[in-house]
């Protein structure tokens, strides 16, 4: 393994399923491996339904996908295509990012002569170099510590890129102008969702800080979901009815282009926090099981966390929760919330988009 001559190294593969928040803080490392190798093709792997966050970074050269939206023997074929590519390619280098098992199998089947990966006790076999570990807990860091084992500088600012759609602006901006949200609105998302029930906070607790937002901004409230958060959503409808916009199964483009738009985001931690701390937008982030300390949002904007103590049990699997009916996110109070948006937004302003919104 020689990295001292990385002209040798042509072809890189990077290796980085899952979610959307993995996605999202693996940009820095990404960016790295860019920087150090300027001239190599980087393919990147990613599961099919997160492809778009990948697709146009300019640190990769080429995205392939690991089949989840696809069922059956349609699901088959296309995972046994992806294999076969990858055994065909003849990469110099592979990173897995990822560690689980479908990115180790891919790992093994590109046969690259240097292969870098998470410490794992079955899994380090198929790795010949693994992670420098540092002092720094954040997730965002753990793709660092594969690129230093190569020899790569960190980025001297991190990077965490958000691709920003035309047409999903677009599209957007007119269902906004139908609902009667205008540009100069001070617009609030709230995205009540979470991977599991118990990484949500309640929304009881959401429709005080909605009221409070109405009262003190006269806000136009916008709440995001998907169909796994239709309990959310339609607790929304049914309390404030046409007060409130709700926006369900937006495409993953469409949800990052409402997420700009406005002016404060508030949610759990979940992928669309990431997206908002990244583009800069004011963040109220709530967490529960999770620790923030690894999983914080990251990004230019003003943010803020907040997180009941005092459980032996935090932070968790987030495999099921003992505390039933007294679990953490139940102990996160409006009005703290309430508090740490007065600390990062501004007094009661409209602004307006930037006159560049639709096009920037």
């Amino acid at each position: 393994m020689n990295l001292k001559d990385r002209t040798n190294i042509k072809k890189i593969l990077l290796i980085r399923l899952r979610s959307i928040g993995d996605i999202i803080l693996g940009g820095p490392a990404m960016e790295a491996v860019r920087t150090g190798f300027p001239t190599a093709e980087i393919t990147c792997v990613v599961d099919d339904i997160f492809v778009d966050l990948v697709r146009g970074n300019p640190s990769v050269n080429r995205v392939l996908t690991f089949s989840r939206g696809r069922k059956g023997i349609s699901r088959i074929f296309s995972d046994l295509g992806l294999f076969l590519k990858i055994f065909w390619e003849g990469y110099d280098l592979v990173i897995d990012f990822h560690g689980g098992p479908k990115s180790v199998l891919l790992t093994l089947i590109s046969r690259a002569p240097i292969r870098v990966g998470h410490r794992h006790r079955i899994r380090n076999r198929v790795f010949n170099l693994n992670e420098i570990p540092s002092d720094n807990p954040h997730s965002y860091d753990n793709g660092l510590k594969l690129t230093r084992a190569i020899e790569l500088p960190d980025p001297k600012k991190p990077q965490f890129y958000i691709p920003m759609d035309q047409y999903a602006k677009t599209k957007i901006q007119r269902q906004c102008i139908c609902r009667g949200i205008g540009d100069d609105d001070f617009c609030v998302i709230i995205h009540p969702g979470a991977r599991v029930w118990f990484k949500r906070w309640p929304n009881e607790k959401l429709y005080r800080v909605v009221d409070w937002l109405k009262d003190r901004y006269q806000a136009e409230i916008l709440v995001a979901g998907s169909h796994r958060d239709s309990d959310e959503l339609n607790g929304f409808e049914q309390k404030f009815g046409d007060e409130i916009h709700v926006f369900s199964d937006l495409s993953l483009l469409e949800l990052i282009a409402l997420i700009h738009r406005c002016n404060l985001f508030i949610g759990n931690d979940s992928g669309p926090m990431h997206i908002a701390a990244s583009l800069g937008i004011p963040t109220i982030a709530l967490f529960g099981p999770s620790d923030p300390r690894i999983w914080g949002p990251l990004g230019n904007g003003p943010k803020k966390m907040f997180q009941a103590s005092g459980f032996d049990c935090m932070p968790c699997d987030q495999k099921n929760c003992v505390r039933l009916g007294d679990h953490c996110m139940l102990y996160i109070q409006p009005k703290e919330v309430i508090k740490g948006i007065e600390e990062i937004l501004e007094p009661p302003q409209k602004r307006k988009l930037p006159w560049n919104w639709l096009t920037g």
